[in-house]
């Protein structure tokens, strides 16, 4: 009796170990979907794209964040027109300390509770990041429960 309640112990623990990996290999993989460059839209309150790179934030591998870029042809351009706003040089940390939200599953559904700048005035505001099965990205900012939202597209 004592050696299959060994045996049971070992099979439960065996199959713990390979739900959590899975768990893990599966945020992993949708973590590898949002690293990378992105590119902005243009809307009302955002009149021209720029760029952001995202990876593991240097101050947490946990989270992500994302520095910014303007499109090269215009790269050289912000840096002399905007000298002294820090806010709109490239490798500004326009998206901060975003922390990944799982469902009661273990599945990745989103990166939440960050912070994004906003390249035009400096304001800084709550966001949230989401993969897109089309494979954009959606990124809100919001004040209390007012949000605004892009679709960012990848670039190569």
């Amino acid at each position: 009796k004592k050696h299959m309640t060994h045996k049971f112990f070992a099979i439960t623990s065996a199959a713990i170990l390979l739900t959590l990996g899975a768990t893990n290999s599966n945020a992993a993989t949708e973590e590898s979907k949002i690293i990378g460059k992105w590119e902005s839209e243009v809307t009302f309150m955002q009149p021209e794209k720029f760029h952001v790179t995202i990876n593991k934030c240097d101050n947490d591998p946990a989270k992500l964040c994302g520095k910014l870029s303007w499109p090269e042809k215009r790269e050289q351009e912000h840096m002399d027109k905007d000298a002294g706003k820090d806010y709109r040089q490239p490798g500004f940390n326009v998206l901060k300390d975003f922390s990944p939200t799982e469902d009661d599953n273990g599945a990745l559904v989103n990166y939440d509770n960050g912070v994004i700048f906003d390249v035009t005035n400096g304001d800084s505001y709550d966001s949230k990041m989401e993969y897109n099965e089309d494979g954009t990205l959606s990124v809100s900012g919001c004040i209390l429960f007012i949000c605004q939202a892009q679709k960012w597209t990848r670039l190569k």
